[in-house]
């Protein structure tokens, strides 16, 4: 599985995208994902358990060969929570709930 972004579940290569140096402390080490909603224009809602909440733009995902997934119709509103908290549609296609937080947080 590979999940995109840095963070604790991340297994294969991370992108170079920097996270201004804020690694896994960024996130309360009790806080997971509680849902996950799909939204129009490849956005996501997220909730923490710590209550913190919001939208995710994805779109800038869209096309890339990691996602390309994405181009069949309804493959995205599939998004659910993973078996290991992270953003799930597929084994090839996960998101870091890391990630996603720090997104959420700036």
């Amino acid at each position: 599985m590979l999940l995109v972004f840095g963070g604790k579940f991340v297994f294969g290569p991370q992108p170079s995208h920097d996270l201004g140096g804020m690694g896994n402390d960024a996130v309360d080490e009790g806080s997971w994902i509680v849902s996950v909603e799909p939204l129009a224009r490849y956005r996501i809602q997220l909730e923490y358990s710590d209550g913190v909440q919001g939208e995710v733009d994805l779109s800038h995902c869209v096309g890339t060969e990691l996602f390309s997934e994405w181009d069949e119709p309804g493959v995205f509103e599939r998004v659910r929570i993973g078996d290991s908290g992270e953003v799930w549609w597929s084994d090839r296609a996960s998101l870091c709930p890391d990630s996603m937080y720090l997104k959420l947080t700036g």
